[in-house]
């Protein structure tokens, strides 16, 4: 998409070329803003990554006017979320279908009010990323540049100055024949993922935790698990052989996702595949296909701030959660469609910084109260936490490190009295209206539709509101 040196002093720079950032600098270049999105990787990832979004992220998506003709054709909807108990070492083996506890479905609200109601999807974050680099692409004024590596951040002047970006270009794959360049800017969005050099660089605190008892494995497989009866996306529960699986594409390719114990290889995480499939499938363990596998620590953690001076965070270098419930990616869109709607305002039409404060501190408070809390909840369901059974003490209050005390606020729900509670979910979740209830929450990771409305047309706003749920609690 261009060279800098041909598009001197873009108006932003985006730290970071996955979906987040790619989605940021799309969302500037709709608004005419020019903006270069730098990245040290030489292409789009595509090893397992984020796949689900929920309805609110997809709002977003109509918005920047990628979905319509192209994530809708990519995507696998996502209209029904089941509960499954795993197999015991009883039923493996046998015609004995796993236990069904409870589904969440929209398919009959989407029917009756589809602008109201919108189900999640499936697509995976290098297939968006592709969407989003082929959008941006039709914008002389955007440009992303792979290889380039953001090494330098100085702020001129916080208040009416600029920034200083210096990035680092490796010719090939020898980083002996790098060369070190820099360019000026009005802002910067950093959205270089969860081991962030550009928070680095500012020494921005990542409050929070690690799960460090624990590790997750994303492990995409071709098997045909509809034909047993599993929905696009399902949550395997049980205290070890929990699972997340989730149908990527028409031709059978699902992603499941479970844990293995902190110090696993791949290798050693390959080699016991089919001792974890084997309580996770819904049919015969066998016939499967391995297509690709990535490992990850989990982690709860949130800078102090999303923005320093004119430097704005988001996605996961602004926070990270743990994956259950596909909160993580969806946060990430929803920190970089208002952001980068308030900054063209900003930049364009003379806002008040202050509005990019007023996300910040918003967004921040969305995280800690919303997405942080919904996605241990959705963790500790699936793995049974507090009542089922725990050989690595994930969910061990008495062997937390003094580093890792302020996980204890989180795990008050993490009780044997949770067993109860969890049941009383799955037998609520037979009554449509409470299926519906549940799929609406979501919408709390969302800002209001009308949170910088001054500075809006007024029929934007509205149009962006019909997209939210009314449902009945």
């Amino acid at each position: 998409m261009g060279s800098i040196s041909e598009r001197q002093g873009p108006q932003v720079v985006v730290a970071g070329g996955g979906p987040v950032g790619l989605f940021a600098a799309l969302t500037l270049a709709r608004k005419g803003v020019s903006v270069v999105v730098l990245d040290k990787a030489d292409g789009v990832d595509t090893s397992p990554r984020g796949m689900a979004f929920q309805p609110c992220a997809i709002a977003e998506m109509i918005e920047s006017g990628i979905y319509e003709d192209d994530v809708k054709k990519q995507c696998i909807s996502d209209a029904v979320i089941s509960w499954w108990r795993a197999r015991t070492d009883e039923s493996i083996g046998t015609d004995a279908d796993p236990k069904h506890l409870a589904t969440i479905s929209t398919r009959d609200i989407l029917e009756k009010n589809p602008e109201n109601a919108l189900a999640g999807l499936n697509i995976g974050q290098d297939v968006l990323s592709h969407i989003l680099l082929k959008h941006l692409a039709t914008y002389p004024h955007a440009a992303v540049h792979w290889g380039h590596e953001v090494v330098g951040i100085k702020q001129q002047n916080t208040d009416n100055g600029g920034v200083e970006v210096t990035y680092k270009v490796v010719d090939g794959s020898s980083s002996s024949s790098s060369t070190t360049q820099t360019i000026s800017t009005q802002w910067v969005i950093a959205a270089d993922g969860g081991r962030s050099t550009v928070r680095k660089l500012l020494d921005v605190p990542f409050e929070g935790f690690s799960w460090t008892r624990e590790q997750f494995v994303a492990s995409n497989v071709y098997y045909p698990f509809e034909k047993y009866g599993f929905t696009t996306r399902n949550f395997v529960i049980d205290g070890v052989n929990w699972a997340i699986i989730a149908k990527i594409r028409d031709d059978d390719l699902w992603r499941i996702a479970f844990g293995a114990d902190p110090d696993q290889s791949d290798e050693e995480i390959k080699a016991h595949l089919q001792d974890h499939y084997r309580y996770l499938f819904p049919g015969p363990a066998t016939g499967w296909k391995l297509e690709r596998l990535n490992k990850y620590r989990p982690h709860q953690r949130c800078v102090t701030s999303m923005k320093v001076g004119r430097v704005m965070f988001a996605g996961d270098a602004a926070h990270l959660n743990n994956p259950i419930g596909g909160l993580g990616l969806t946060t990430g869109i929803l920190d970089v469609g208002p952001l980068g709607r308030a900054l063209a305002a900003v930049i364009q039409k003379g806002a008040p910084t202050a509005l990019l404060d007023k996300w910040a501190r918003a967004r921040r408070d969305t995280w800690w109260q919303a997405t942080n809390r919904q996605s241990i909840e959705f963790k500790r369901i699936a793995q049974q936490g507090g009542y089922g059974n725990d050989p690595r003490g994930v969910w061990d209050k008495g062997q937390i490190s003094e580093e890792q005390e302020n996980m204890l606020e989180h795990f008050q729900n993490a009780t044997p009295e949770a067993k109860a509670k969890d049941e009383a979910l799955y037998q609520a979740l037979k009554d449509p209206k409470k299926q519906a209830a549940a799929r609406a929450r979501v919408w709390k990771l969302a800002l209001p539709a009308d949170w910088m409305a001054e500075f809006e047309d007024e029929d934007v706003v509205r149009w962006r509101q019909s997209f939210r749920p009314v449902v009945d609690n």
